[in-house]
């Protein structure tokens, strides 16, 4: 038996086997997991009368039921929040496949650009003309956005 339960030979006992009280549940000895169950359980019931001895089997029983009801409790609950974790791992799966076909259709429109771009100067004239002539070349093809779009409005003037 560990030290810390064989100090007093009244520890961890309720009354004496004449008094009402019975014995009562030592969770922190329960849970130790060095404890000799055997030695524990003798040395704890060695002055009990019957009726301390049924008292204290009915209070492990009840123990024993609450800690498998939350057992189950904490497995639901575990097992609910692994549900939304998935789900929502599914949904960043969703939305980093959406990212990439985006950027990859960012990229070939890039590169449509470029070369549209370096067809030489009918074509930037073609450019141009949507835009105020206030306006520098590098202001008009600031942004990703601004390229695609003269991308598409070069696209719909030459083929259609």
């Amino acid at each position: 038996m560990p030290n810390q339960y064989a100090g007093s030979k009244d520890r961890g006992r309720g009354p004496s086997p004449g008094k009402s009280q019975g014995i009562s549940i030592d969770t922190k000895a329960l849970n130790d997991p060095n404890l000799r169950a055997d030695r524990y359980i003798g040395s704890l019931l060695t002055d009990a009368s019957e009726k301390d001895i049924d008292d204290y089997q009915q209070a492990l029983q009840k123990l024993k039921n609450r800690a498998s009801t939350d057992l189950q409790q904490n497995v639901y609950q575990n097992r609910t929040q692994f549900i939304k974790i998935s789900k929502e791992a599914e949904k960043l799966k969703a939305e980093m496949r959406a990212l990439r076909n985006l950027m990859s259709e960012l990229k070939t429109n890039t590169t449509a650009l470029r070369t549209t771009s370096s067809l030489g100067p009918a074509v930037s004239t073609e450019f141009d003309s949507g835009f105020p002539s206030t306006l520098s070349k590098r202001d008009k093809r600031s942004s990703v956005a601004d390229r695609t779009a003269m991308w598409n409005s070069q696209l719909q003037v030459r083929f259609f």
